[in-house]
């Protein structure tokens, strides 16, 4: 894999991701055929300023064996599974995504009236957290002695940075996206020993053990590959009697299935009880639902704003999100947030 280009793995992960759940955020069908015009109008759309050019990644990775063409549609081999698994996990798709992401919104005025509007303050979010929910988090900070804090999947760090002005703890903020943690480092700087930040993958975490008293986890665990296993790594970083606090949100696709919206049946919660981890939550569900309506109606109405900016491409990726879990349905949704214990 070490021999692959940039391009080359951008292709890879693009054709990964073709059918999946970023198809249908676009209201495109999963069955399209991935012809080499639809597959570089899906990698440009959601890799944007940071997608190289791939005309000699689609030679290059035939004859090497890792794509086939036939009839005009792109497929992987069998050589080319196993080799997307790999660049996959060094190299995710959503990583490209949130380059693209924080390069735009840092220079989008329109995107810094929209954050104040839905979130009530401007921290470059993505996820779901205003400052409502925040304030549980900010309320724990403030009345626990936490020494050292790991925040998985920190962005741009601005949200961890306003977290750590209301504790006297060193924080360090991880994120896949080299883009987000350089604006974050170049920020904060690098001499700043309460704040720091690096470019990590939660599901590799290369830190010391026995090094944290708090890991965050702030609507991104939904990256991980395997939640026991992300647990693990957990209970490793964490000193003893350390805790995890996590914002997490469950969705269904059939009413059948309302009892997992439970918070004790969460994909988390299932994986906590599976490691014998203790937890209480809170429940965010309505503050959820809000939320998923007061952005997609601030985007209806800002969408204009954007556009004079020569931002459109950015509210169309903002709008795609909040449009479908805006209309995902109320009862087949819900959110907490989990306080856990770990011997």
């Amino acid at each position: 894999m070490d021999l692959l280009s940039t391009a080359e793995k951008q292709l890879i992960t693009t054709l990964a991701w073709f059918r999946s759940r970023y198809a249908l955020y676009q209201h495109l069908d999963p069955e399209r055929k991935a012809t080499r015009e639809s597959i570089e109008a899906f990698g440009k759309t959601w890799i944007g300023e940071f997608k190289q050019n791939w005309d000699d990644a689609f030679a290059s990775l035939q004859e090497k064996g890792v794509l086939i063409i036939s009839n005009g549609e792109y497929a992987f081999t069998g050589k080319g599974v196993d080799l997307k698994n790999s660049v996959e996990a060094e190299s995710p798709f959503y990583q490209y995504e949130y380059d693209n992401y924080f390069s735009r919104e840092e220079r989008s005025e329109a995107h810094r009236r929209f954050c104040e509007k839905v979130y009530g303050k401007d921290l470059s979010q993505h996820g779901l957290i205003d400052l409502d929910e925040l304030a549980l988090l900010i309320d724990r900070l403030k009345t626990n002695a936490y020494f050292d804090v790991l925040d998985l999947g920190c962005g741009n760090g601005r949200i961890t940075e306003y977290l750590s002005g209301f504790s006297n703890a060193r924080f360090l903020g991880v994120d896949i996206s080299g883009e987000a943690i350089a604006k974050a480092t170049k920020r904060v700087g690098v001499e700043n020993e309460k704040l720091r930040f690096r470019v990590a993958n939660i599901n590799d975490l290369d830190l010391p053990a026995g090094a944290y008293d708090l890991i965050l986890s702030l609507d991104t665990l939904y990256y991980a590959d395997s939640l026991p296993d992300l647990l693990d790594q957990a209970s490793r970083l964490l000193r003893k009697g350390g805790r995890m606090m996590a914002y997490f949100s469950q969705w269904i696709m059939d009413e059948n299935y309302a009892e997992n919206l439970l918070p004790e049946n969460t994909h988390l919660a299932r994986a906590l009880s599976e490691k014998g981890h203790a937890y209480t939550c809170h429940n965010l569900t309505e503050s959820g639902i809000n939320h998923w309506k007061t952005k997609l109606a601030v985007l209806e109405e800002m969408e204009e704003e954007f556009a004079e900016e020569g931002n459109r491409a950015l509210w169309e990726y903002r709008y795609r999100e909040a449009y479908r879990y805006a209309n995902w349905g109320e009862n087949k949704y819900s959110r907490y947030f989990y306080e856990i214990e770990f011997a």
